[in-house]
């Protein structure tokens, strides 16, 4: 008889008391679980992502579909005028289709833990396995899918021109916060919607609505009820962040995006007058070139375009040097907030910030300020929230899910 065959079976006693009542035990056992179910988790990950696509035409393009069938209405309202979509700083097409797939990745990880869960009852009832191979085969679905769709979105974001830099190495990270987030709300609602099916038909039309609330196919507003939704709005910092990513762009930039220009002509006429201080600051600090091409803009020149120019100038006088002069804070209006962080001598890139600040506040009525580097607080705020918030869902879901299947009889 061979040492192997000699080696006992862990013993595993079941005894009446909450696992609740030993915490410690409890969590050890849960990670005991996780690691022990990595390889059920697999074979049920490729049993049911093989049946997704099997007897399909189209395959795995069925991956890529939803999101773009879901971008095309808004790129046709767009082009024809029908919605007006303030300035993206990238081509709209690009914009709206890493929006929709990213959101709909979350959706994905939002509906996992139910639609595993569900389609696992009668095996849950019959066989006891650990229940986290069950959450592992949803996330590597999920994540199979999103890597499907970034494979097809890549090429499209080549043909659109749109820039691929150093800041695309953050977005694994992105992403994983994204599903963790999804994950986090549906592991809360799972143990609910095995009792209801109303749960699971809530989700897709909240789904739709919640769609229109998140800034998926339009620039995080600055302003008004969409500013405050952008603001609270839990995906909003996660999708937002991890477009930009994604998209090339870091949202940590001191520099200005096209999309925070609010009324470019209006925008244009107040440097033209230079009716503050801070308009003939700016104006002495753009190029001829610059001054000449701005004055010759026409009033009714293309929105988009007027605000590149713009962007293009005040980004130009930002990276030249520091634009407030200690000397002329009384006389250039600068508030006693951007003052105060003056005086404390900050470094190259934190003089831009400041300086990009002291230009938003002084262009208030067409200059939107950015969101970027809230969005990129907000970011780390909510992600690590919804670890947390995975955590104790975890947790509710092993308690639950096995008292509910057996009330239910499988």
């Amino acid at each position: 008889m061979t040492d192997h065959a000699q080696e006992s079976l862990p013993e595993v006693v079941y005894t009446p008391a909450s696992p609740i009542e030993h915490p410690t035990r409890m969590i050890a056992a849960m990670w005991r679980d996780l690691l022990a179910s990595r390889e059920l988790a697999w074979r049920l990950f490729t049993r049911d992502f093989r049946a997704q696509y099997r007897q399909s035409v189209l395959g795995y393009f069925w991956a890529f579909v939803p999101p773009v069938l879901a971008a095309l209405p808004w790129m046709f309202l767009n082009s024809q005028k029908i919605v007006n979509i303030s300035p993206t700083g990238i081509p709209y097409p690009a914009f709206v289709m890493t929006g929709t797939m990213l959101w709909q990745t979350f959706i994905d990880a939002l509906n996992s833990p139910l639609k595993q869960t569900a389609a696992a009852r009668s095996m849950l009832a019959k066989i006891n396995f650990p229940k986290e191979a069950l959450l592992l085969a949803g996330v590597a679905e999920v994540s199979c899918n999103l890597i499907i769709r970034l494979l097809l979105l890549f090429p499209v974001l080549w043909v659109l021109d749109v820039p691929f830099h150093g800041h695309l190495a953050w977005l694994p990270l992105g992403v994983a916060c994204l599903i963790l987030l999804g994950m986090s709300i549906g592991l809360l609602l799972t143990p609910a919607g095995m009792l209801y099916s109303d749960v699971g038909r809530g989700i897709s039309v909240i789904a739709s609505f919640g769609m229109l609330l998140t800034p998926v196919v339009y620039p995080p507003p600055t302003s008004g009820v969409g500013g405050w939704l952008a603001a609270w709005n839990p995906v909003s910092p996660v999708l937002a962040t991890t477009r930009d990513w994604m998209t090339g762009r870091d949202p940590r930039s001191p520099y200005f995006s096209v999309g925070q220009v609010r009324q470019a002509d209006g925008l244009r006429q107040r440097l033209l007058n230079r009716s503050i201080p801070a308009s003939e600051l700016l104006w002495n600090r753009f190029s001829e070139e610059t001054r000449t091409n701005l004055a010759a803009t026409p009033a009714n020149d293309d929105k988009a375009e007027t605000a590149a120019k713009l962007v293009a100038a005040l980004n130009q006088a930002l990276a030249s040097g520091p634009l407030i002069d200690p000397d002329r804070l009384d006389q250039l209006g600068v508030s006693p907030n951007i003052r105060a962080k003056l005086a404390d001598s900050p470094n190259a890139t934190q003089r831009m910030n400041l300086d990009r600040r002291w230009i938003e506040e002084s262009f208030g009525a067409d200059l939107a300020p950015s969101k970027g580097q809230r969005f990129w607080t907000s970011f780390w705020w909510v992600s690590g929230g919804s670890l947390a918030a995975f955590l104790v869902a975890w947790l509710l879901y092993r308690l639950a899910i096995p008292i509910l299947v057996e009330r239910m009889g499988g």
